[in-house]
Parts: C-alpha cells; structure tokens; sequence
C-alpha cells in the first residue's frame, strides 16, 4: 500500500512540476525567437557597415586623386599658392 501512495505522489509532484515549468518553456522559447530575430538584424547592420567602409574608402581615393589633379593644375597654371590656401581651409 505504501509504494501506491508514494508512486502516486510522485506522479502528483510531476504533474505540478510540469505545470510550472510549461510556462517557463514558452517564455524561453520566445526570448529564443527575439534572439534569433536580433542575431539576424545584427549580421544586416554588421554587412551594412562593411559596405559602407569600403564605400568611404572608395570616396576618400577619389578625392585624394582629385586633390592631386588640382593641385598639379593650380602648378601649371600658376596658381598653386592660392589653391593651398583654399585646400587648407
């Protein structure tokens, strides 16, 4: 008779421990899914930033070559003192 009662209290302790811990199991399962939501917004931003380096990269060669085309103009033509001015400012 004892091992009833005490197979039927373990029964009964698993059926609490379940209900209590079903809603733990759900609230886990959402932060995983806001989680894995935020993991991908962060590999997007993360390619976004790399483009955008590369993309300033690019702007800053063009504009060093374009700097140096100035200047060697203002050279030639004679103005080269008042283009360094307006370069430095």
């Amino acid at each position: 008779m004892s091992e009833v009662t005490i197979e039927a209290i373990g029964n009964l302790l698993e059926t609490k421990l379940q209900e209590h811990l079903e809603p733990i199991k759900i609230e886990i399962a959402a932060i995983k899914e806001t989680v894995s939501g935020h993991t991908g917004a962060i590999v997007e931003i993360a390619k976004d930033v790399k483009d955008l380096k590369e993309q300033m990269l690019l702007v800053n060669r063009r504009f060093d070559k374009n700097e140096k085309a100035i200047k060697f103009t203002a050279e030639k033509v004679g103005v080269k003192e008042e283009v360094e001015k307006i370069i430095q400012s």
